[in-house]
């Protein structure tokens, strides 16, 4: 799932990294 999240583009990966400071 982090790799899939990394391979989006620059615009979902601040949603993206949001979700994961959230899930971690």
């Amino acid at each position: 799932a982090i790799a899939k999240i990394e391979s989006l583009p620059a615009i979902k990966k601040p949603v993206t990294r949001i979700r994961m400071e959230a899930l971690g």
